[in-house]
């Protein structure tokens, strides 16, 4: 029985072990430019060598810091849609509309105007962050501040995602039901961008004790990542504007949010289909 156990636990231990000595190669890559990097993505037969030093280029222009053996590894775990999603639903906000319509516009041009709706919706990141901030999921993120399930903010939290689970399923794809606690509730929808809520413990009068939660900080380099995906958007940005100064547009741009926050939550956001794809309805020609 003694051996039955520890098989299972070595090998964890060696798969952990060259899964980490794979993530200090790739930090330890040399650097490509940007042409280097190209040559690479359509080179199909690559050495390992090849494969760490284009693993690490992506990861350098994905996260825009340096790359180190845990920055690997958070990738591998699925840290990048974590942090963009946290991104634009806080210090990027702004930019979310513009980084959808770039999305779509690029879908629809390898689509040759048509776009296959399952892959349009996945790309779009606005109706899910518009969904948690009907659900004001940001109020659990200010530091030290206790959190009971009994607290009537969370109680009405909880009321309110119950309401929408079938929303919060499709666009977000968590399962939320009415057995499920407030904190529990809060704890699945912060997952989604890589937070939670710390316990502090059992609380309050012998006969009344209560779970109590609080939010810490992560201390895991996403506030330089964030400044960095600014100063990228705000450049972005900056650019559209001096373009769109020398362009008559003939369709008015329309913003689109409170329609799209509407349908989203009342289960009818969809988009036109036409035979080949998905015909796009915005309010600015693509």
């Amino acid at each position: 029985m003694a051996v039955s156990i520890r098989k299972p636990r070595t090998a964890i231990f060696l798969k952990r072990l060259v899964g980490r000595a794979v993530q200090s190669a790739i930090a330890q890559a040399d650097e490509l430019s940007q042409t280097e990097l190209k040559k690479l993505q359509d080179k199909r037969a690559k050495t390992k060598t090849e494969r760490h030093q284009q693993r690490k280029a992506e990861l350098s222009r994905r996260y825009e810091i340096g790359v180190t053996p845990d920055l690997v590894e958070k990738d591998d775990d699925g840290w990048y849609p974590q942090l963009r999603m946290h991104y634009y639903l806080t210090l990027g906000r702004e930019f979310v509309t513009n980084r959808d319509t770039k999305r779509a516009a690029s879908q629809f041009e390898a689509g040759e105007n048509s776009i296959w709706k399952p892959d349009f919706n996945k790309g779009q990141l606005l109706p899910a962050v518009l969904l948690l901030e009907n659900l004001n999921l940001l109020q659990f993120l200010t530091p030290d501040v206790q959190l009971r399930g009994s607290d009537e903010k969370m109680l009405e939290f909880k009321a309110l995602a119950v309401t929408h689970r079938h929303v919060i399923k499709n666009y977000l794809n968590v399962s939320i039901s009415e057995k499920l606690t407030p904190i529990a509730i809060a704890q699945k929808l912060l997952a989604k961008i890589d937070l939670k809520l710390d316990y502090v413990g059992r609380l309050g009068k012998r006969e009344n004790r209560e779970c109590v939660y609080r939010f810490v900080a992560p201390d895991d380099e996403r506030d330089s990542i964030f400044r960095q995906w600014l100063n990228r958007d705000e450049a972005f940005s900056c650019e559209l504007v001096s373009v769109s100064n020398n362009i008559v547009l003939s369709t008015p741009v329309i913003d689109t949010t409170s329609r799209i926050l509407e349908e989203v939550l009342t289960g009818t956001h969809t988009w036109g289909s036409g035979r080949s794809g998905l015909t796009l309805r915005t309010g600015v020609s693509l």
